[in-house]
């Protein structure tokens, strides 16, 4: 399975097709452009202070949770809030040990 983000380019589109012909099965998220929202335009805030416009949000979340029922399905095991705190905990030491990798 590979999972693709933002639009789907000529190359995106070539290398999912070798994939597919290899015999991988494909599954591609398309995920909107985040862009500030124009003036007289439905926005909300994030608790991180991020202005979203509600439909890029709308399309966001249904896209996420697409793929959330796509991997359950491909797994056979049902995606908690508590596995993904806990997914989300050690990509963030991940990339908090990555940082320091230079300095060495």
């Amino acid at each position: 399975m590979i999972i693709s983000s933002a639009t789907r380019c000529d190359d995106q589109s070539i290398i999912a097709e070798m994939v597919r012909w290899l015999g991988y099965p494909i599954y591609i998220v398309e995920m909107p452009l985040r862009r500030r929202p124009i003036y007289n335009e439905k926005y909300f805030y994030t608790r991180g202070g991020v202005a979203y416009n509600q439909q890029v949000y709308d399309m966001t979340r249904s896209e996420i949770l697409a793929l959330k029922k796509k991997l359950e399905e491909l797994t056979g095991k049902e995606i908690t809030a508590e596995d993904l705190h806990q997914a989300l905990k050690k990509v963030n030491r991940i990339r908090e040990l990555a940082r320091k990798i230079p300095a060495l």
